[in-house]
């Protein structure tokens, strides 16, 4: 990897180290690589917003059991989510169902009746609030004990758990270690769930949650998962939400919370690769294959040399600038 790092370092415009590298290693290493660079959720109570969610052109369709559905309108709200599940393509989206948090009864219904789906052409579930080992075991162990019974390949189902209060943070380390861990896609941060548990004041720019951000983004690179960063509330703030995504994705985050479908188009460009660095990648991999093709060994490209773990990388990258539909 030294000699690609080294070369993006020399462009001041090219995307962070921390950032390639992220993109290099999230998510497990025998799967292939899913983008989430635009995490958009779609409220389950909303008939008419939920038909409108294929043509959105986000990433992953989160449709919404939690936050956006009003008590009353849990039940009806599964049932739409059923519905629109059944008749519409989604394409090569991504389909999450966000459950009410597991350690409530009303979490566990939802669970249970998406499980009676199980043909049901979804992706998986997003669990708010996930704070211990055992509710993620406990996820885990009802998707793999009806994946057996139905003859479902293991782990079809996705979990992405997200991450937002002070004792999910305490207990992240774990959580990611944890049995469970294997079908965990991603974790989000969740900044205005945490700031309110912890008594914080929100503000533009971010300070008073910028510890939590950083140490869900470290656990999850450690872990070698996805990070999906905050929601940028202000839905017509358009320049806010740019800065927002360039700065997360300079961090390392590879994807974005969003609330509306315009704001699709910014999330979707920024938390791709940079065009530079997957041209670099690019050149790379051409002169390795020449090479081999040649039997000739190591090689320089711009005076830098290139080995092994650079050619590995780069294919890599390669790999998802295809899966986010970059030309290459």
């Amino acid at each position: 990897m030294g000699a690609l790092a080294s070369k993006l370092a020399q462009s001041t415009q090219s995307t962070s180290i921390c950032a390639m590298v992220r993109y290099f290693s999230a998510g497990t290493s025998s799967k292939t690589f899913r983008p989430r660079r635009s995490f958009l959720y779609i409220p389950g109570s909303s008939e008419k917003m939920l038909a409108k969610a294929p043509g959105t052109g986000a990433d992953t369709v989160c449709l919404d059991l939690e936050d956006a559905v009003s008590y009353n309108m849990k039940e009806e709200a599964r049932k739409y989510i059923t519905k629109a599940i059944n008749s519409t393509d989604y394409g090569n989206m991504e389909v999450i169902v966000r459950i009410n948090p597991i350690a409530t009864e009303l979490g566990r219904r939802d669970l249970d009746y998406f499980l009676e789906q199980s043909s049901l052409p979804m992706h998986g579930f997003c669990v708010p609030k996930l704070e211990t080992v055992d509710e993620l075991t406990y996820i885990h162990e009802k998707l793999s004990s009806c994946e057996k019974e139905r003859g479902l390949p293991p782990l079809s189902k996705v979990v992405i758990g997200l991450i937002e209060t002070p004792v999910s943070m305490i207990n992240l380390k774990d959580i990611l270690a944890s049995q469970g861990r294997s079908r965990l896609g991603a974790v989000i941060f969740g900044g205005d769930d945490y700031a309110n548990a912890v008594g914080a004041t929100r503000t533009d720019s971010n300070e008073e949650i910028a510890f939590a951000r950083n140490w869900v983004l470290l656990h999850a690179a450690a872990a070698g998962i996805q990070a999906i960063d905050i929601v940028h509330k202000d839905f017509k703030d358009t320049q806010g939400l740019i800065e927002e995504c360039k700065l997360a994705a300079q961090r390392g985050y590879t994807g974005k919370q969003l609330i509306h479908p315009s704001q699709v188009a910014p999330a979707n460009q920024y938390f791709a690769p940079d065009p530079k660095v997957v041209q670099w990648s690019k050149r790379v991999v051409e002169a390795a294959e020449q090479n081999e093709k040649e039997g000739r060994g190591a090689f320089a490209i711009d005076g830098i040399m290139i080995d092994a773990p650079t050619i590995k990388l780069a294919r890599r990258q390669l790999a998802r600038a295809r899966a986010c539909g970059m030309d290459v």
